[in-house]
């Protein structure tokens, strides 16, 4: 989640991509995922909406803002879907990369 929700900062213009790429690092050395499996995007999307933060069927999130810290804001759906989708090829690729590990 908390990847996710620094992809979707970046995407919208509130996060640096050095900040986001820090995170992910500080999440994957925790042994904590970083991507998502592979899901049905507008089954995931239709959850969301039922999410505490979520107000009148709107997703909301909580981002980081480069000049104000964290924030909880509304994200427009088609955005939210591509750093979903872009999560799910994140694990395709991961999962092609070597782990340095030999059989």
């Amino acid at each position: 989640g908390m990847v996710l929700a620094a992809r979707l900062s970046q995407r919208l213009g509130m996060a640096a991509a050095e900040t986001v790429d820090a995170i992910e690092s500080l999440v994957r050395d925790a042994g904590l995922p970083t991507a998502l499996p592979r899901i049905d995007v507008a089954t995931l999307v239709e959850l969301m909406r039922h999410d505490k933060k979520a107000s009148g069927g709107d997703l909301r999130f909580i981002l980081l803002d480069r000049r104000e810290g964290a924030v909880v804001v509304p994200a427009p759906r088609p955005i939210v879907e591509d750093v979903l989708r872009d999560a799910m090829s994140a694990t395709s690729a991961a999962s092609l990369r070597p782990t340095g590990r030999s059989s």
